[in-house]
């Protein structure tokens, strides 16, 4: 691999409605969904809480303007599905385009994050940013820790049997990856300008076939199991007149 010159990404927020009128309207609270995992700007700490620059900036914001804010800390998607069912009012750290232009207002960038770009050996003519123009490819990770499924038994002081919940057996811990690439192009048909868009999603790239616990007997086997979730891929395609 080796990298490319440094592309230049913009954080904005992107609002169902401006902040500026929201004092004016006298609002009471605002519904504000973001990324869980994008340090250092929103992450949990070792007790589950988020944690970063937002979370201290939209505090200071909510004691400035007196409008109580409820910060809700999500998976990103997650976070744009409820932009776009209409159960925020603000979505951050979120990138403008093209299509959530037409959807949504944005604020001014708040910040510039230098973006590394690597490319394989075997790639040629690519060698600035202006050159991945079209092209686009992204990817999700969700993880889950182990959790207890099952405890030990062993008898009380009057004899009866009861769980040990202080030795847990514990399920095995999940990691899944989501991969996304595509390319967008324009071309002439007829007398008309076309936007095309290419893209394929692989959901749960690394997808194996063993089954997972859910349930563990008194001695520690497997009682009860679920199926793995599948590999899955998608092609989309769309067209814009």
């Amino acid at each position: 691999m080796r990298p490319s010159t440094k592309a230049v990404a913009r954080l904005a927020i992107l609002l169902v409605l401006p902040l500026v009128p929201l004092a004016a309207e006298a609002r009471e609270s605002l519904v504000v969904v973001c990324d869980d995992n994008y340090p250092p700007y929103v992450f949990r700490g070792g007790d589950g809480e988020i944690q970063g620059i937002l979370v201290d900036q939209w505090r200071a914001w909510e004691e400035s303007t007196g409008v109580r804010v409820d910060l809700r800390a999500m998976d990103w998607f997650e976070a744009l599905a409820e932009m776009r069912l209409g159960r925020a009012d603000v979505i951050d750290t979120v990138f403008r385009t093209p299509e959530r232009e037409a959807l949504w207002d944005f604020t001014p960038p708040y910040a510039d994050i230098e973006v590394p770009v690597f490319v394989h050996h075997d790639v040629a003519g690519i060698a600035k940013p202006q050159d991945l123009r079209g092209f686009r490819v992204g990817g999700a990770a969700r993880w889950q820790d182990r959790i207890a499924i099952g405890y030990p038994y062993v008898r009380d002081a009057n004899g009866n049997e009861v769980a040990d919940l202080k030795r847990p057996y514990f399920g095995p811990d999940s990691l899944l990856v989501d991969l996304n690439c595509g390319y967008r192009t324009k071309f002439d048909f007829l007398t008309r300008r076309i936007d095309c868009d290419l893209g394929v999603n692989l959901i749960n790239a690394f997808a194996d076939d063993k089954m997972i616990p859910i349930v563990a007997n008194a001695d520690g086997s497997w009682g009860t199991v679920r199926i793995p979730p599948e590999r899955t891929w998608t092609v989309v395609t769309s067209f814009r007149f």
